[in-house]
């Protein structure tokens, strides 16, 4: 069974957990504010494998920002 509490309590404050999930949050906001000009949006800053592939075949460094962003992008609910 999944354990649902720590038999001992934590010492620190979880400062980055809260982080990544305000970021989740207000990226999420953005999000629903684009409405139309979502698709842009996404093939931006989303991790589109296509164009990494392309990019290696050209003989050219993929660009490795989205990697990063795309983990706080989100479809829907």
């Amino acid at each position: 069974m999944i354990p649902l509490r720590a038999t001992l309590p934590p010492q620190r404050f979880p400062l980055i957990t809260y982080a990544l999930i305000g970021t989740n949050i207000a990226l999420f906001a953005y999000e629903i504010t684009l409405a139309g000009h979502l698709q842009p949006f996404l093939f931006s800053y989303g991790w589109v494998p296509a164009s990494f592939s392309q990019a290696l075949t050209n003989g050219h460094v993929p660009a490795l920002v989205p990697l990063l962003t795309s983990m706080f992008l989100h479809g829907s609910w």
